[in-house]
């Protein structure tokens, strides 16, 4: 699956924040590697979400947080066997 199967919903998006909702469907993914400005926090609410940002892999589970320089190459993936739904802030 590609980008294009995630459910987001912008809260709220200006030239320097943006904050909604994703929800990744089982075995969705961002895609390929991607940068932009600013630094991403993200918050899992339900499911599992593997990131990865330049060379360096997570797995973040519901409830927990991961903050990073977006400016490194990144990409997300559901390895739930659920939907992962997430919040994001993007600033700077």
């Amino acid at each position: 699956m590609a980008h294009t199967d995630l459910e987001v919903t912008e809260f709220l998006k200006n030239d320097h924040v943006k904050i909604g909702k994703v929800i990744f469907p089982v075995g969705s993914s961002t895609g390929e590697p991607a940068s932009h400005s600013g630094f991403e926090f993200v918050y899992i609410i339900e499911g599992r979400l593997e990131v990865v940002v330049g060379t360096e892999k997570k797995l973040i589970e519901k409830g927990n947080h991961m903050c990073f320089d977006a400016k490194k190459l990144h990409y997300s993936r559901n390895l739930s066997d659920e939907d992962t739904e997430l919040l994001f802030f993007i600033y700077g």
